[in-house]
């Protein structure tokens, strides 16, 4: 019995898979920083409050339908913060938690709406480099309009 016993462990032990190391680091950049001002260069997101942006939702395209993304464990659980002006940016940013369908390779693409809960929504489409260890926004398309490594962390729309 003890024989039997010590073979099942060390076939057991034997047939584990070995865990890969991966250095404990994973490399996650998603998000988009993006400052919104009308025609006559007036802070949009001061302009319409806190309230206003706490109704604003992101959908993220998945298998050709739109979902709602809402993860109630974060603190911004629908994946949008707005952010204070501060010494560079002078404007008032929403962070936008973009679509990563998290395919691996270079120029994926995934595409999330933001809805403004007026009848706007914008389109982005991010692009993503991703393997194992990184998962990096490195270009998108906000409403049709490129922009890359510089652009996402302070992307200024104007809005009439």
């Amino acid at each position: 019995m003890k024989l039997i016993c010590l073979v099942a462990v060390f076939l057991a032990l034997g047939s584990c898979k070995k865990a890969e190391n991966n250095g404990g680091s994973i490399h996650v950049e998603q998000h988009l920083k993006v400052s919104f001002v009308s025609s006559e260069k007036k802070d949009i997101l001061k302009e319409i409050g806190n309230s206003a942006i706490s109704k604003m939702r992101l959908y993220y395209l998945s298998q050709g339908k739109k979902v709602l993304y809402d993860n109630p464990n974060l603190t911004d659980r629908y994946g949008i913060q707005l952010m204070e002006p501060n010494d560079q940016t002078k404007l008032y940013q929403l962070q936008l938690l973009l679509n990563n369908v998290g395919t691996i390779g270079e120029n994926i693409g995934s595409t999330t709406y933001l809805d403004w809960e007026n009848g706007k929504v914008d389109t982005i489409v991010g692009y993503f480099f991703n393997d194992e260890n990184n998962h990096i926004l490195t270009k998108f398309k906000f409403n049709n309009v490129e922009g890359g490594l510089k652009e996402k962390q302070g992307l200024v729309i104007v809005r009439e």
